[in-house]
């Protein structure tokens, strides 16, 4: 099989953890983010967006558009 082109990058989907009146999580979407560079090394999910780091070394910061 040949292998397939696509390109590379990060998908990231957040989830809210708040609870609802029966103590359950409501597990709603709060944040989709796409990342396309292909070179990610790194990621981590902060209040407000997402950084993450490429093999260039560079860290960069992906803002969310939640409330």
């Amino acid at each position: 099989r040949r292998r397939q082109n696509r390109p590379g990058g990060l998908r990231i989907s957040t989830f809210s953890r708040a609870t609802d009146a029966k103590g359950q999580e409501s597990a709603r979407l709060d944040h989709l983010f796409v990342v396309p560079a292909p070179d990610v090394t790194g990621w981590q999910v902060v209040n407000g967006g997402v950084y993450y780091l490429t093999t260039d070394r560079k860290l960069h910061f992906l803002s969310g558009a939640g409330k």
